[in-house]
């Protein structure tokens, strides 16, 4: 996963993964993907998911999830914050992550070699 992260630029020339935290950039991943598990497991049509299913609630859920970390930085803050703050930017707390679950590709009807879908090879697979 550092490496993952250490391949974002967020300015040119500076990277994530010399002040990434593994264990704090774990965290998103494995939550969407327990709560993806979790929709999974429904009965079609259930009041959870709804008539649509698991793919529809997946996909609001996982949504949701990305404008959680929703943000707009200023270059200067965006500098200060990759020098002195320990997690990625939130950016990049969800482009790392999601890319990484098969999940995602499928809610989203993204194919191989989308951008936001890693390679198998390539992909971090938590629990």
């Amino acid at each position: 996963m550092v490496k993952q992260f250490d391949a974002f630029e967020p300015i040119p020339g500076m990277h994530i993964q010399r002040h990434v935290d593994p264990g704090g950039e774990t965290s998103p991943t494995w939550a969407a993907r327990h709560r993806v598990r979790r929709l999974q497991a429904c009965p079609a049509g259930c009041a959870r998911c709804g008539p649509a299913g698991w793919l529809h609630a997946g996909a609001a859920l996982l949504s949701q999830l990305r404008e959680t970390w929703r943000f707009k930085h200023r270059p200067e803050a965006l500098r200060a914050r990759l020098l002195t703050d320990e997690h990625a930017p939130p950016k990049y707390r969800v482009l790392g992550p999601l890319a990484n679950l098969e999940e995602f590709a499928a809610a989203f009807q993204c194919r191989p070699g989308d951008a936001m879908v890693r390679p198998p090879d390539a992909r971090v697979k938590l629990w």
